[in-house]
């Protein structure tokens, strides 16, 4: 039953209604002609409770009329004040790299990433609402580094509990749960493909969530655009060099390297994909760019090999120079050394890692060439560009080598 304010009760109504009306026909009876004094006592106490209980009614509707009213207000009021809220307020970000150009890279798109969601960088860790460390596995001191620093920045945590701390790259990779259960600090752990997962990793763990994302992506396809695009932020230019990554992973699987183990199976991106990359670069004042890939001169899709890219890249309009790193001797062949003579704006550079001077060390370290054949790559590239600048990768002390092999690579 609904009652309005000032409203009486059906039962109640009813029960009034009938005692008037049996003391208006006594009236009627006696003729109209007033009421006695032991009339008017009777009819005061007759009708006292009924004025009473109307008087208790309308001041009972009243209360709960205000009361229903002060509630919703106070209900909608704390409603406004526990809505979320899209936060407009500009967060800053630092990230610290560790290891090769991959990794410089891959922080890059860390940061076009968290510019398209109202992120500036910062040099100061204090200042950051955002701490990312991008880590590298392929030196073991770089290792010691990244656990040195989350040290260091368990003060910053503390300091202020609500900046977040993510640690990705290859070490990430390796380590996943470990990095979390080793350094409480951390707050998100990703690895080497889940890069472009950030934003939605960062709100799971503002939300309170320690997250763990480790997980591979599908390598069976062989060519696949694994670079996303980001809108341009101005103001933020990445200078006259920039780098390109054109492959990720490796299936060379050498004895002394983890990039199989940390970036995955080998994966070439389409040239249609590299090219708008490269020519968005341009536009953005770009002069110089790095070709990346961890063999990055086995590149191949079914519409282009590692040459026709060069061609293609060399044709844009506005770039100036083209790099590549690094390459694998096994895939270096005549075509490429032609293009180092052909194209104009393809440096007068060549980084080929030979790593040993001996062929027994090659071997141990199963990179399917011998010095005979590195050398005969050298003799190739020099015979189209005489000048050429030569650089190269040596590691020496590997497991079983001798002095003798460590002398065949000094005379080398």
């Amino acid at each position: 039953m609904v009652l309005q304010a000032g409203a009486l009760p059906p039962e109640v109504e009813a029960a009034t209604t009938a005692e008037r009306g049996r003391f208006e026909s006594g009236r009627a009876g006696r003729g109209n002609t007033g009421a006695t004094p032991e009339e008017g006592f009777f009819a005061f106490w007759l009708f006292f409770p009924k004025i009473a209980l109307t008087i208790f009614w309308h001041g009972y509707s009243l209360a709960m009329t205000f009361f229903s009213s002060f509630s919703a207000l106070n209900f909608s009021m704390r409603n406004e004040k526990t809505r979320p809220r899209s936060d407009t307020r500009q967060k800053k970000v630092f990230i610290k790299t560790f290891g090769c150009q991959m990794n410089e890279y891959d922080s890059r798109k860390m940061l076009e990433q968290l510019q398209a969601e109202n992120f500036i960088q910062t040099p100061d860790v204090h200042q950051a609402d955002v701490i990312l460390v991008n880590t590298c596995a392929i030196r073991e001191k770089a290792e010691h580094k990244m656990y040195s620093l989350l040290g260091r920045l368990s003060a910053v945590k503390r300091k202020n509990p609500g900046v977040l701390i993510g640690v990705g790259g290859c070490v990430a990779q390796q380590k996943g749960d470990e990095i979390l259960a080793r350094a409480r600090q951390v707050d998100l752990v990703f690895g080497t493909d889940n890069l472009f997962e950030l934003p939605d990793m960062l709100a799971r763990a503002a939300g309170g969530e320690r997250v763990v994302q480790t997980r591979w992506h599908s390598r069976s396809r062989k060519v696949a655009n694994f670079i996303p695009d980001f809108p341009a932020v101005g103001g933020d230019l990445p200078g006259v060099k920039a780098s390109i990554a054109i492959t990720k992973g490796c299936n060379n699987y050498c004895t002394f390297c983890v990039v199989p183990y940390t970036r995955g199976r080998e994966v070439s991106r389409e040239p249609d994909n590299i090219v708008a990359e490269a020519r968005a670069l341009v536009a953005r004042g770009v002069r110089e760019i790095t070709l990346l890939g961890q063999n990055v001169n086995s590149y191949r899709t079914k519409e282009a090999g590692f040459v026709d890219l060069l061609h293609r890249l060399d044709a844009i309009a506005g770039l100036e120079r083209i790099r590549y790193t690094s390459p694998h001797p096994k895939d270096f062949d005549a075509a490429l050394a032609a293009a180092h003579g052909e194209l104009p704006k393809l440096c007068e550079h060549l980084h080929l890692p030979v790593q040993s001077g001996s062929d027994g060390i090659l071997k141990a370290m199963r990179r399917h060439h011998t010095v005979a054949e590195y050398l005969e790559k050298i003799t190739l590239v020099r015979s189209r560009v005489p000048d050429i600048a030569l650089s190269t990768d040596l590691i020496v002390g590997f497991p079983g080598e001798t002095e003798a092999d460590f002398q065949q690579t000094l005379n080398l």
